[in-house]
């Protein structure tokens, strides 16, 4: 015999916003900036949850990295993900440098969130990527997703 321990698992609701609907990469790329995403001196990666109206339900801080890079995890974006019963996500990361333009790792990790989307029945609506000049790259709009 062994120990098996009952957990419980609860979101924290640390504050309230209101947004419209999300109907194009721009609606998107604007609440990431006024949440302060073009400011930031350091790489962050944040997730927008939908519900099935296209409506954000949920916005995750998903991982803070340094200067040039963030690791965006598939287990990290999924779980906040499932656990809001998301119909849909955008995921969303910065370039402190300026420059929105992705790197090849930029583009091999959205094309692993893409297909972990696929796998799990929620799918990656897009992946943005904010400058400091609050300009963006969609890889939506460009076809990459």
């Amino acid at each position: 015999m062994y120990k098996v321990e009952f957990m419980k698992c609860k979101l924290v609701k640390e504050k309230n916003c209101t947004y419209t609907r999300i109907q194009t990469p721009d609606d998107a790329a604007q609440i990431l900036i006024d949440l302060g995403l073009d400011e930031a001196a350091e790489e962050y990666v944040y997730l927008l949850c939908l519900n099935c109206r296209g409506r954000i339900n949920a916005v995750h801080e998903v991982a803070h990295g340094s200067l040039s890079e963030c690791p965006m995890s598939s287990k990290a974006i999924f779980s906040r993900a499932l656990l809001n019963g998301s119909a849909s996500i955008i995921v969303a990361h910065n370039h402190p440098s300026g420059d929105p333009d992705p790197s090849q790792s930029d583009i091999d990790a959205t094309e692993k969130i893409k297909h972990a989307g696929i796998l799990l029945d929620t799918p990656v609506l897009d992946h943005l990527i904010i400058a400091s000049d609050r300009s963006y790259y969609s890889f939506k709009e460009n076809g990459l997703i």
